[in-house]
């Protein structure tokens, strides 16, 4: 399990994107490679679009995925906003 944080741009130093979070820290700016089935894709960019408009900044998710190259690019499969 990979846990992300999504950073909204408007109250951040840099453009809006996924952190990987990690029991020491954060990992800013991670790259990652979206392995998820369209209908998975629209529904996580529905989510995205919600929270550029209305917060709140630093949303959690729990992905399923593989690390390329871990804290900085990895291919996500299966990703859920945690509550």
């Amino acid at each position: 399990m990979i846990k992300l944080q999504y950073r909204i741009a408007q109250d951040a130093v840099s453009p809006s994107s996924f952190w990987a979070v990690f029991p020491n820290g954060m990992s800013p700016g991670v790259r990652i490679n979206w392995k998820l089935a369209p209908e998975d894709k629209k529904r996580l960019d529905d989510i995205i679009a919600t929270l550029e408009r209305d917060g709140p900044n630093g949303k959690e998710f729990t992905a399923k995925g593989v690390w390329k190259h871990k804290g900085f690019e990895c291919d996500i499969y299966d990703i859920t906003p945690n509550p």
